[in-house]
């Protein structure tokens, strides 16, 4: 595990994810889970706090602003498979909620309670997805109680 150092901090600053911030006196840990897939945990506070995939960050559903990005509610057929890793299948959306871009973070959402269960990649924008009858439209990269989870 690697603390960040004030210099590795301020240059965290403009690599952040949307809605993201912290104060200087954060202290930050930064966890390898996979060397060969080059996946990291980055702690803040000794919480978990973003994910670093390949030199990018991306939110951690512990510390995921709920408010701040679009959605999609999934019914309970796609719950299973997500929380598996499996990517989100078109038919497997309830609602989508947000307006969002090909490459935006997506909170997944099961409908029932409304709480996000997973994030993913968007594959297509927010019109394509809608009218979208079939195929992958979310990159999973983190769900509920997978290796990012439990850290």
């Amino acid at each position: 595990m690697h603390t960040l150092s004030n210099k590795e901090k301020k240059a965290l600053v403009g690599l952040l994810p949307k809605a993201y911030s912290f104060d200087k006196k954060d202290v930050f840990h930064l966890m390898q889970i996979s060397k060969e897939n080059k996946l990291f945990l980055l702690l803040k506070n000794s919480q978990p706090f973003l994910i670093q995939k390949e030199g990018h960050f991306f939110p951690h559903l512990l510390s995921f602003p709920d408010d701040s990005y679009a959605s999609v509610f999934i019914d309970n057929g796609a719950l299973l498979h997500i929380l598996k890793g499996a990517a989100l299948m078109r038919p497997g959306i309830v609602e989508i909620r947000g307006t969002f871009t090909k490459g935006d973070v997506l909170a997944v959402r099961d409908m029932t309670k409304g709480k996000a269960v997973a994030l993913g990649l968007a594959l297509c924008t927010s019109e394509e997805m809608a009218v979208l009858e079939k195929g992958k439209v979310v990159q999973i990269y983190h769900y509920f109680n997978d290796e990012f989870y439990s850290k």
